[in-house]
């Protein structure tokens, strides 16, 4: 999950003592295994000494209540990509932070002027979308209001250098930068997906055209739900301009527990197999035959990437 990778950068990159703050034992316990795997898989490859991890874990503190954030200078919130939820976790951690804390909100299209609309404290308030996984890309978007502070912006920038990401400040709005650059490709995903093109060679030829990740790959890296929820956003924003695919295709993946590598199931099945090995998850299939529309044209790798792309976006 994001907010176990963004813990992980902040202690291991950042070299900042954290706070890794969940709702339940259960829930906590998954975020501290997968740090302690990531960690692990490091001190296998040699790139740490067990020594050096054992000093990184020292500084993640896991607890699944508020004890010590009357100390913190900054909380960084990755809950689901819902306004209600969002607004829910600021008035309440802001029951337990000093009002010199940054509330930073990591969300892909909420805009952050929303989000601060539960804060007593808006000039605090400002957007980190941090991108998936965490602890590989590198980019960092920070998201500015009217009301944040230049001091609010300085402090995320600068924890965001630490952490050893590329930054970017943007403005607020709809989609903010990279979520409206990305989300007319993430409609052309699923639409070539519902003309019958198979997920694996749409992974095949737009890493052959030299993107580093497999689109139907990344679809389920970005998450189906979160996918579902921006389509929806940005629509009302855009209409047409983000159209292309079917929204009730994604929400019925949704609903069948098909959210994307974090679920275990997305388009793909996630079981421990790497790259081209991992298998079509069928029922992801069945669904998308629901949703099957005749192509435009035949497919052919070049077209789709030439003028085919440049017609659809």
């Amino acid at each position: 999950r994001s907010s176990d990778l963004i813990a992980e950068v902040g202690i291991q990159k950042a070299g900042h003592d954290v706070i890794l703050k969940d709702t339940s034992s259960k829930a906590l316990g998954r975020g501290m295994d997968q740090i302690s795997k990531n960690f692990a898989k490091r001190v296998k490859k040699r790139q740490l000494t067990s020594f050096e991890r054992d000093k990184l874990m020292a500084r993640l503190y896991p607890q699944i209540d508020y004890n010590g954030f009357h100390t913190v200078d900054m909380v960084i919130e990755a809950v689901f990509e819902d306004l209600e939820i969002k607004h829910k976790v600021v008035k309440e951690i802001e029951q337990h932070i000093p009002d010199t804390c940054v509330f930073a909100s990591n969300t892909s299209a909420l805009p952050i002027s929303k989000i601060a609309e539960a804060s007593r404290r808006p000039e605090k308030v400002v957007g980190m979308h941090y991108f998936s996984p965490v602890d590989k890309m590198p980019l960092l978007e920070i998201i500015t209001t009217d009301k944040t502070s230049n001091e609010t912006a300085a402090a995320a920038v600068s924890v965001g250098l630490k952490q050893g990401k590329t930054v970017i400040v943007v403005r607020d709005g709809p989609g903010f930068y990279t979520t409206r650059i990305l989300s007319p490709l993430m409609a052309e995903i699923v639409r070539l997906l519902q003309e019958g093109l198979d997920p694996k060679e749409l992974d095949r030829l737009s890493k052959q055209f030299g993107f580093p990740v497999g689109f139907a790959t990344l679809a389920d890296e970005v998450g189906i739900d979160v996918a579902a929820h921006v389509a929806e956003d940005l629509s009302k924003a855009f209409g047409n301009r983000v159209a292309g695919s079917d929204v009730g295709l994604l929400k019925e993946l949704v609903a069948s527990g098909f959210t994307g590598r974090k679920a275990g199931r997305g388009i793909f099945v996630y079981s421990g197999k790497k790259g081209g090995n991992r298998e079509i998850n069928s029922a992801a299939g069945e669904i998308l035959k629901r949703y099957a529309i005749a192509p435009k044209k035949p497919f052919d790798s070049m077209q789709i990437w030439g003028v085919d792309l440049n017609e659809r976006v």
